[in-house]
């Protein structure tokens, strides 16, 4: 009676290609997608919070008024509320595009980008209104 040998399991001839059967093609791709896209609102999320936070700051350039003819000082606050109403509103509506995107199984991460700079042109936009309520 001859025992079987235990190397007699494993096949000599090389065989296909194994793939994980719970991770299908291109499955990868979108892990990526929604890594990136995460971190990239992230990001936008920051931009944000410092426009938010240095909002009401801006009030400081006005400081050289009391001796110097200066603009109107209702430009501070349109600063400060495009700061606190645009920011918040444009980083929603990206997470929003972006989530609906992801859902759909379609990339993303582009929506983000974008965000991102149109979070810097509301923060640009913001500082510059403000701005006109300094000395001139």
């Amino acid at each position: 009676m001859t025992h079987p040998s235990p190397f007699d399991a494993f096949p000599t001839q090389p065989g296909p290609p194994v793939r994980r059967p719970d991770r299908p093609r291109g499955q990868n791709a979108r892990i990526a997608d929604i890594v990136v896209s995460l971190l990239l609102w992230l990001v936008q999320a920051l931009l944000v919070g410092v426009g938010v936070l240095y909002a009401p700051l801006m009030a400081m350039g006005t400081d050289a008024c009391s001796y110097q003819s200066c603009g109107s000082e209702n430009w501070i606050w349109v600063g400060i509320l495009i700061a606190w109403i645009a920011g918040p509103l444009a980083l929603l509506t990206v997470g929003g595009v972006t989530l609906y995107r992801i859902i759909g199984n379609r990339p993303a991460w582009f929506i983000v980008v974008a965000g991102i700079a149109i979070q810097v042109l509301v923060l640009a936009l913001a500082v510059g209104t403000a701005a006109q309520a300094g000395p001139s």
